[in-house]
């Protein structure tokens, strides 16, 4: 989070650390398991994250096709949401790339 602009870091709660989501494939694994930008992934199978490297250590450290529980946040809203992320092959993405 604290690598965002100030009038979006205004907008969170106080004391929340996680991933602010800048940037989602369309098609990708996240768009389809209900992130959207701006979103804030708080923990990956109830790991808190604050770097992104934690994220993706976990997701890499399992075969494509793995699901993880994620913890998402809406900046400006109360509650937290969860969904389910199901991963696939890196590969996907150069094979599509005309």
């Amino acid at each position: 989070i604290w690598t965002a602009d100030k009038g979006f870091i205004e907008t969170i709660k106080p004391g929340t650390q996680g991933l602010v989501v800048t940037w989602l494939r369309d098609d990708g694994p996240l768009a389809r398991a209900g992130v959207h930008v701006n979103d804030i992934i708080l923990s990956v199978d109830g790991t808190r994250l604050q770097r992104r490297f934690e994220l993706l250590q976990k997701i890499r450290s399992e075969p494509p096709g793995s699901r993880f529980h994620l913890e998402i946040q809406k900046p400006g809203e109360e509650g937290i949401r969860e969904t389910m992320l199901t991963t696939e092959k890196l590969e996907k993405i150069w094979e599509e790339v005309p």
